[in-house]
């Protein structure tokens, strides 16, 4: 439709052009508009000519012109009546170009763009200028790549360019315009688009347990597909970069310190990628020393001591109880801390020494609160008479410790070394030895302590009295008995007593024991001559008679003196009084309670005043005082199954026991 009005805008013109020139000359070649009647030039279509009148190009304004459909053949002409230019449409570059203007001046000609090439995609702001063209009013750059934009200075001879993701390479122009038209475009600058390096990735971090104890490590970043990669120290001293373009670089540094590397990623001019890690080169521990165990006398009696672990040149330290109880540590953090604990108690510490993530260091003590033993007494020194060989110690049992006994000087025996209260045999006589109680608690120092044992032959009360009797005058018969004694008061006053009838060969075995050698011998009063009766009579000669002396008996005829010796006697009535009054229970009642005494008192019998017979041995028992009631009678102690008395009853001629005393 368009070139149809074209067609017919021409038609029109042509016929206007004959109708002013009134002569048109149509050959076969062309068509020839003038006013000679001149045919058509055969190399033309259209041939007008004339000295009085022009042609007349069809006329519109720039707006006019950019509303003429597309698409407008090559060539088309016409004259804008705003720029006052004639112009020709440029099929190739869609542009209208003005060939000649009519009273206006083209811009002049561009001069060569500088700017930055290479540049990278995604980059932005990039500057590219020309100096300013004359009588250009606008400015048209064109950039024949893909991803450009004019960010700022549109129409302008200096502009900045973003260049996206997708950017690429090619060339730039611009060519200076105004109401004229358009000026002769610069020549091409060729932009080159490179592509950002790959993103830095420095590696992991390497700070924790995997450093410790090293100065010297591998890096671990990542290999660039684009570009080229550099290390540098960001910070820490004392660090080196073995190769310091390669990713797996080692790196070197100073045992203790922290560092932070770059990893940085550069292509051309393009933004360099970097990243960066960090490095701690850390310490082990110092090897942890707890000192030497506390176990040892040291400690004897203490229930506190100072710990002795080393200081850390590296690292911090720290103590702990690993076994014991009641134990405080006053300053587990200092090597040198005091630690408290129960006496006797041992206890195992740990000194342990951390770095950071590095492997702790530990080592242990043990400590122990040693006690003293327990301070040693072996008793008093003991004094042995009447040719006694055996004892018994008396050391304090130990609270704590154990206790031995050891020969000090003397040849006798220990029973049981290891008991407090042992027994001694084989001690001479007379003698001394002297034995030591001693009392351990390792390490601690034993305590000691000694008792003197002394050996007499004097007698003393308590011990066997050994009496060689002779037959004769006062013993029936010859043997040796090894009296019994005891001290007592129930005479009223403390007194050493025989704990077995005169002449009996042994201390009775019940109040009943009915054998002649518990019965012993028998006496008539005031008369010093022994009776035996065990079945016969000895000696045979017996008196019925009385001794009429008004008197006790006569001391010259005791026998308690001659058979025993110096300071034995017969008890008083009064003696026997008491003795029967402070007896068992308030006073003896009967036999059981004689012989339950310290005594041994039993129902020896008697032997009868007419012909020494033996009456009611086993069930009765007399045994005379040293008193007599009247010249006929004699005081004596009398007691059966049911009662215990003080008599004046029995005439002297009978034969009864005696018990004797000592003053």
């Amino acid at each position: 439709m368009k070139i149809l009005k074209i067609t017919k805008i021409f038609a029109y013109i042509l016929l206007f052009i004959n109708y002013q020139l009134s002569i048109v000359n149509c050959v076969a070649q062309g068509i020839a508009i003038n006013t000679t009647g001149a045919a058509a030039d055969n190399s033309t279509m259209l041939d007008v000519s004339g000295i009085s009148q022009g042609v007349l190009i069809n006329r519109m304004t720039t707006a006019e012109r950019d509303a003429i459909a597309a698409p407008i053949p090559l060539s088309l002409l016409i004259f804008n009546t705003t720029t006052m230019c004639y112009e020709g449409y440029n099929s190739t570059t869609s542009t209208w170009v003005a060939f000649g203007c009519i009273g206006c001046q083209l811009p002049g000609a561009s001069s060569a763009i500088t700017g930055t090439t290479p540049v990278c995609y995604s980059q932005n702001g990039v500057a590219y200028y020309i100096p300013a063209i004359t009588g250009a009013t606008d400015y048209v750059w064109t950039y024949t790549g893909a991803g450009f934009s004019i960010a700022t200075g549109s129409n302008t001879n200096s502009i900045t360019a973003n260049f996206s993701e997708t950017a690429t390479s090619g060339n730039l122009t611009v060519y200076g315009s105004n109401i004229c038209g358009n000026g002769t475009s610069s020549s091409a600058y060729a932009l080159t688009v490179n592509t950002p390096p790959t993103t830095a990735n420095a590696g992991p971090d390497q700070t924790d347990a995997a450093t410790c104890g090293l100065t010297t490590l591998t890096l671990a970043a990542n290999t660039p597909s684009v570009g080229t990669g550099a290390w540098s120290i960001v910070s820490g001293t004392g660090g080196n970069i073995t190769s310091p373009s390669s990713p797996t670089s080692t790196f070197s540094g100073t045992a203790g310190s922290s560092y932070t590397l770059r990893w940085t990623i550069s292509n051309s001019l393009c933004a360099s990628s970097y990243d960066v890690m960090n490095i701690t080169f850390n310490k082990n521990p110092t090897v942890a020393s707890a000192g030497t165990d506390q176990t040892g006398a040291a400690t004897c009696a203490l229930t506190t001591v100072t710990l002795a672990a080393n200081t850390p040149s590296v690292g911090t330290g720290a103590w702990s109880i690993i076994s014991g109880t009641g134990g405080n540590i006053t300053s587990p953090s200092s090597s040198n801390s005091t630690f408290s604990g129960t006496a006797g108690e041992s206890y195992t510490l740990r000194w342990t020494i951390s770095n950071s993530t590095c492997t702790t260091s530990t080592d242990d003590v043990n400590v122990i609160f040693n006690r003293n033993p327990t301070v040693a007494n072996a008793g008093s020194d003991i004094y042995l008479t009447c040719n006694a060989n055996t004892t018994t110690l008396a050391g304090n049992a130990p609270s704590v410790g154990t206790g031995s006994w050891s020969l000090v000087s003397g040849t006798p025996t220990i029973t049981t070394p290891s008991s407090a209260t042992s027994g001694v045999t084989g001690l001479a006589v007379p003698a001394t030895a002297t034995l030591r109680w001693t009392i351990s608690n390792s390490p601690c120092t034993a305590s000691t302590d000694d008792v003197i044992i002394t050996t007499s032959t004097t007698f003393s009360c308590g011990c066997a009295l050994t009496i060689n009797h002779t037959s004769g005058a006062v013993a029936p018969v010859t043997k040796t008995v090894s009296y019994g004694t005891v001290t007592t008061s129930l005479s009223g006053e403390s007194k050493c007593w025989i704990t077995q009838n005169l002449g009996s060969t042994n201390q009775a075995a019940s109040a009943t024991d009915a054998t002649d050698a518990s019965a012993g011998w028998y006496w008539q009063f005031n008369r010093k001559q022994g009776y035996k009766n065990d079945g016969s009579l000895t000696p045979s000669s017996w008196s019925s008679s009385n001794d009429y002396t008004y008197t006790g008996w006569d001391p010259a005829k005791d026998p308690c003196t001659i058979e025993l010796g110096t300071g034995w006697r017969i008890p008083t009535h009064t003696e026997w009084l008491n003795t029967d009054a402070n007896g068992q229970s308030g006073g003896w009642d009967d036999y059981n309670e004689t012989y339950a005494d310290v005594l041994k008192i039993h129902a020896a019998g008697i032997l009868n005043s007419a012909n020494g017979a033996v009456n009611n041995r086993g069930s009765l028992g007399l045994y005379w005082s040293s008193t007599q009631n009247t010249s006929d009678f004699g005081l004596d102690l009398r007691f059966d199954s049911s009662s215990s008395c003080i008599t004046n009853i029995h005439d002297k001629a009978y034969g009864f026991s005696l018990r004797c005393i000592k003053d």
